[in-house]
């Protein structure tokens, strides 16, 4: 007989390959079932995990604790278009749900409806009652350039009272707007905020428009000057935001005998103007200076310069371009465990003046430190002109760098931006009469309330939270509101930031790469496995 030379092993039987055959169509088929399954389940239920620092997009304490409290039902009406564009689409699901958020924690005292706006004439009547305005939204469809209206607008009705939000444009600070207006519902007055107006201070009606505009929703608004006559009113609030003129013996002994009173006061102060045409500065005296000292803050002359700070828009001949504007200090150094900043991310503070105690070791008083600046933040003495190029040229000639090797540490930061102080004195005029509760709130500048100035959010809703936090009572909740996420890049040498750039040219491109000839290498053993195991077998192994 002649010799077998080899016999190769099959490597599948038929059956297997009729079974390999089902199982694609059956594992597609099975995964399209889930995912069809999942989609139905999750459009009518709903859970979240908030994995941020902040909790930011969860329910706050003090939502919790009004929603618990509610004395009677909030009836809730959202009215949503279907099929608006994006960003509004998803708004409207994130609405949906922060409303169901709402209702469980508010344990049967919240009811939701939601309305698909029909334009019929009662539904016209409705908006136009409501002062509900359509938006209108431009969207490309089918290759058209298109513009439609819409509604997202949110109503509230407790008792008789109705609150109206026309339309939902962030939902950065929607919890905010709703849970300040469930508290306008169901607060019995209103309280009163007065703003000094006596020497060309920055006036409430120049922040009316925007976010801090829900005070003139949430309390009694009043402009009013420092006068020994009675106002009619007993302020719950004073905000006395940056006089441009001295204070007289007279308005200084009103301030002080609502400061002593233990009326809450917010004062900002600016040690020099500034002159927008030319960027010169001038000290200015306003009274102020020795009167707040007496209470534990000196205010001093100078800027602070940081390298956070915004930009601005420089012209030249070669055309307009961004830089740097140290004077613009952007603060995220906030003290987070105060309420009036436990959602609020960043404060801009332009041409501040830093703060120090001036508070005696056997004073009661307590100081807190709101606000700082960064640590490379720092001052020149004595400066007066805050033009860009002339801060550039100031720079590269005397670098803060150089500070500590001059001797002069003392120029560098953090500085104090606001502060708080708190606790018992006696009165400045009077110096026999105590003031036991004093509640007094400092900046250096008050160009942070100034809305043509280009300061961030987080400024408006301090002025709110600060309102709320100064104003509440015993059983009063302040809700705080919620800036935008500021997430500064730290700065980085030079070194570094070549080796950075480098990774972000080179990373992604090296790190495919490297999987792809992982997959090569990986692909390779396994046929070498698979050719060995099902190698032919000669006659001497049979």
């Amino acid at each position: 007989m002649g010799s077998v030379a080899g016999v190769e092993k099959p490597l599948t039987s038929p059956g297997t390959t009729r079974r390999r055959g089902w199982a694609a169509p059956l594992a597609v088929g099975a995964g399209v079932v889930v995912m069809a399954a999942l989609n139905f389940w999750g459009d009518r239920f709903f859970a979240r995990w908030d994995l941020t620092s902040d909790r930011r997009y969860s329910l706050s304490p003090s939502t919790r604790e009004l929603l618990a409290s509610l004395p009677d039902t909030v009836r809730v009406r959202f009215y949503l278009t279907p099929g608006l564009p994006q960003p509004y689409e998803t708004h409207g699901r994130f609405v949906r749900d922060l409303l169901a958020e709402y209702q469980r924690a508010a344990r049967g005292r919240w009811t939701v409806e939601q309305i698909a706006p029909d334009g019929s004439d009662d539904m016209d009547r409705e908006f136009r009652r409501l002062h509900m305005a359509p938006d209108r939204f431009t969207q490309v469809a089918s290759d058209q350039y298109q513009v439609r209206e819409g509604h997202m607008g949110i109503v509230l009705r407790y008792n008789d009272k109705e609150e109206v939000l026309p339309f939902v444009k962030s939902v950065d600070t929607l919890e905010y707007e709703l849970s300040s207006r469930v508290r306008s519902l169901i607060q019995p007055d209103k309280k009163n905020l007065f703003f000094i107006s006596n020497h060309n201070e920055v006036s409430p009606n120049h922040i009316k428009e925007g976010p801090a505009g829900r005070l003139f929703e949430e309390f009694h608004v009043e402009p009013t000057r420092l006068s020994k006559e009675d106002p009619g009113l007993r302020p719950d609030a004073i905000f006395l935001l940056g006089p441009q003129t001295a204070l007289s013996e007279e308005e200084l002994d009103v301030l002080d005998h609502y400061i002593s009173s233990g009326i809450p006061t917010v004062v900002a102060l600016n040690r020099r103007v500034v002159f927008p045409q030319n960027f010169r500065s001038m000290a200015q005296e306003t009274g102020l200076e020795s009167f707040l000292e007496h209470y534990g803050v000196r205010v001093d002359r100078d800027f602070v310069m940081d390298p956070q700070c915004s930009n601005i828009a420089i012209r030249s001949a070669n055309g307009s371009f961004l830089v740097k504007y140290f004077p613009f200090v952007w603060s995220d150094n906030l003290d987070r465990s105060h309420r009036t900043l436990s959602h609020i991310d960043v404060l801009g503070f332009p041409f501040a003046s830093p703060l120090q105690p001036t508070i005696a070791p056997s004073s009661s008083l307590r100081w807190t430190v709101l606000a700082r600046s960064s640590p490379e933040s720092w001052i020149w003495p004595g400066l007066y002109n805050v033009d860009p190029p002339s801060l550039q040229k100031q720079w590269e000639s005397d670098p803060p760098t150089g500070f500590a090797a001059a001797g002069r540490e003392k120029d560098t930061g953090p500085f104090a931006l606001a502060v708080m102080v708190e606790g018992s004195t006696v009165s400045f005029r009077s110096p026999r009469r105590q003031a036991p509760n004093i509640k007094l709130v400092v900046m250096g500048t008050s160009f942070f309330a100034n809305p043509q100035v280009p300061n961030p959010d987080g400024n408006a809703l301090f002025i709110l939270s600060l309102a709320q936090t100064l104003t509440r009572g015993k059983h009063d909740l302040a809700i705080p509101p919620k800036s935008s996420p500021y997430r500064p890049l730290k700065p980085l040498s030079a070194p570094l930031r070549f080796l950075v750039k480098m990774a972000g040219y080179f990373g992604v491109p090296g790190i495919v790469i490297l999987a792809g000839l992982a997959h090569w290498l990986n692909r390779r053993t396994q046929r070498d496995r698979i050719r060995h195991q099902f190698r032919p077998i000669k006659t001497s192994e049979m």
